[in-house]
């Protein structure tokens, strides 16, 4: 086939339902030829022996799964390993063969560093290699996923069987042309990891960074030196929640009246058991969620009518920390939310937290939104004006080290509001609490940005590296050369071969 002026995106090619059949594919350069994965190479599924049976494993041939795969050497350690005895009853690789993982997670891809086996959930290929470089199967494999997915069939779980696995198209260069590809890509996308790794630490330190600037925040170093410009003219929190009380309290009572219930008694809210605790900053105390809070409860716990529009109905998965993620939501309609704002009415200023699922995340409810919510996010009402400050000491190591140890696992995490009333805050005077807040608020802003940026950047580093193996596999990373040994010559001898009986696996 004859290099085209203009040639289809390669990827967009894969992604086709017909993409098993030459006509439907991209014209190639000079002298190179489609084929199927199956006509250069032996494939096996593999399989895993026994766990029951000890005898199975031990530590002589690695165990790939799925999680293995994606790794940027050749695998040659895994968590589990099989034994001598249990290599007979598995399928033994051999060093180079390209392993793809085809149920799930589609299109996961990694080359042996040694001998060893998978389990059913891989696929390998062992290439002819005198014929077809492992190196080169391996880039090209890593191209595959949106034709995996495109001819993947699914129930309860996606997958893609040996047989349609083994049809994948595979363009061939000549021999020669292969090995100056695979050279190409190594030197290019060497570099790219090397940017990608930096990027990664980069991204880890911002992280550590943001928890840092909480860690200060609720220990009172952030706002050390301002504290100590005050020269004690700052009202002891102690007084502070005290006024809490006496609110929370009298919020109570007015609350009861209005309901028509005269005999109703209160009941103090639990203190703090700060044992184990660090010592606070002069001037702080320790405040339990119960003290600071008029109400800590949850969303619905039966779910309601979901609707195609109407008032947001949110979940875990919308409290983000800091914020509200409004892009992936469930609706109800407008007189379902009226009569779930009977027993629970969300108002700017409550504080959210994500209390089942993923476990942890905080923000504020901002002005001008209405929504309901259900039971995987639980809802702390300050008594007075320190919603932000609460979010933030919820999104601390204090506070996340207090939720770990109080939460619950059984099919997934959760802390229940019992739970949640006994988190212990630290709580400083108000206008310290203020301060505290601007200027985390201030950091955590510049943190977001430096992420955002961060990301974006690893998101072009995959652009590039799709767009790398693109170029490689359409023939214009690296020059033809019409003097190549043509690609048709080597799937002939291939053939030839195979018909005889001379292919051997070789490990």
């Amino acid at each position: 086939m004859t290099q085209t002026e203009t040639q289809p995106d390669f990827f967009a090619v894969l992604t086709g339902a017909q993409a098993t059949t030459a006509p439907a594919l991209q014209e190639l350069p000079m002298n190179w030829e489609w084929a199927k994965l199956e006509d250069v190479g032996e494939i096996t599924t593999g399989n895993t022996p026994t766990p029951k049976d000890a005898e199975n494993y031990g530590d002589d041939y690695p165990l790939v799964k799925p999680s293995d795969l994606n790794t940027l050497i050749p695998i040659s350690k895994t968590e589990q390993f099989l034994s001598n005895e249990g290599a007979k009853k598995a399928r033994i690789l051999r060093t180079g063969a390209v392993l793809v993982s085809c149920i799930g997670n589609l299109g996961k891809v990694g080359i042996a560093g040694v001998q060893l086996a998978t389990n059913q959930q891989i696929n390998a290929i062992e290439f002819y290699s005198e014929f077809l470089l492992d190196k080169y199967g391996y880039y090209y494999c890593k191209t595959l996923a949106p034709w995996l997915t495109a001819n993947s069939s699914a129930t309860t779980i996606t997958i893609i069987n040996k047989s349609r696995f083994s049809t994948a198209p595979i363009p061939i260069p000549p021999l020669l042309e292969q090995k100056r590809i695979v050279a190409k890509l190594e030197e290019l996308l060497s570099e790219l990891e090397f940017g990608v790794k930096t990027l990664k630490i980069a991204l880890a330190k911002v992280k550590k960074y943001r928890q840092s600037v909480l860690k200060a925040a609720v220990q009172g170093d952030l706002s050390k030196a301002w504290r100590e410009a005050q020269g004690g003219s700052l009202e002891p929190a102690s007084v502070l929640l005290k006024k809490v009380l006496l609110e929370r309290q009298q919020k109570w009572i007015l609350e009861q009246q209005a309901k028509g219930r005269k005999n109703a008694k209160y009941t103090e809210p639990q203190a703090p058991d700060s044992s184990g605790l660090a010592e606070l900053p002069e001037g702080w105390v320790w405040a339990t969620a119960d003290q600071l809070t008029s109400v800590v409860t949850d969303g619905e716990h039966i779910t309601p009518p979901r609707t195609d529009s109407g008032v947001f109905l949110l979940s875990a998965r919308n409290v983000l920390n800091g914020k509200l993620a409004l892009k992936d939501v469930d609706y109800i309609s407008e007189k379902t939310h009226l009569e779930l704002n009977k027993r629970l009415t969300i108002k700017a200023g409550d504080v959210l937290l994500s209390c089942s699922g993923t476990v942890g995340r905080s923000c504020v409810v901002p002005e001008n939104i209405s929504f309901s919510l259900v039971r995987s996010v639980a809802v702390l009402k300050p008594v007075l004006k320190m919603s932000e400050f609460l979010s933030f000491c919820i999104r601390s190591p204090l506070l996340q080290n207090q939720i770990e140890t109080r939460k619950t696992q059984t099919a997934q995490a959760n802390i229940f509001q019992g739970k949640i009333r006994v988190l212990v805050f630290p709580l400083p005077p108000l206008e310290e609490q203020a301060f505290i807040v601007s200027q985390v608020e201030a950091k955590l802003s510049a943190t977001d940005h430096l992420e955002q940026s961060i990301k974006a950047n690893l998101l072009r580093a995959e652009r590039l590296r799709a767009s790398t193996l693109n170029m490689a596999f359409r023939g214009e990373l690296v020059p033809q050369d019409a003097t190549d040994e043509p690609a048709a010559v080597l799937l002939e001898r291939i053939r030839g071969l195979r018909t005889a009986g001379g292919r051997q696996k070789k490990l």
